[in-house]
């Protein structure tokens, strides 16, 4: 899988719950993506600042301290080219471009068409 002409995709992963988190981490980098953990907005917004190159972000949109479309909203300014992914089991944000959403228990297929989609309208 490719990216803006990249052979390695970054993810930026957000998920509160450490079991969910740590499945879906080990299950992305299966696919051959490079994954980036968080648990928190505070946490991904200090974790992107670091990381330079972001080309999708995952994430939960309820977490302890905002929501996930906040991170998106911020990190999106940032990386105009950046992706997001939401995951939850509650209704769906307001989608915007390069943004799709996906309702909790997600399968990996269906995780990984939605990344593969997102991804393929941009390279």
């Amino acid at each position: 899988m490719t990216f803006a002409g990249r052979s390695t995709i970054t993810v930026l992963l957000v998920e509160d719950v450490l079991e969910t988190r740590e499945v879906l981490a080990e299950l992305l980098e299966l696919h051959g993506l490079r994954v980036l953990v968080t648990g928190s907005v505070a946490e991904a917004l200090t974790v992107a600042r670091r990381a330079g190159t972001i080309d999708l972000l995952v994430t939960d949109l309820q977490l302890p301290d905002g929501d996930g479309s906040q991170i998106a909203r911020t990190l999106v300014r940032q990386r105009p080219e950046m992706r997001s992914l939401f995951l939850s089991g509650d209704r769906p944000p307001v989608l915007g471009f390069g943004q799709s959403f996906l309702r909790k228990p997600a399968r990996i297929d269906s995780i990984m068409g939605e990344i593969r989609g997102l991804l393929r309208h941009s390279a």
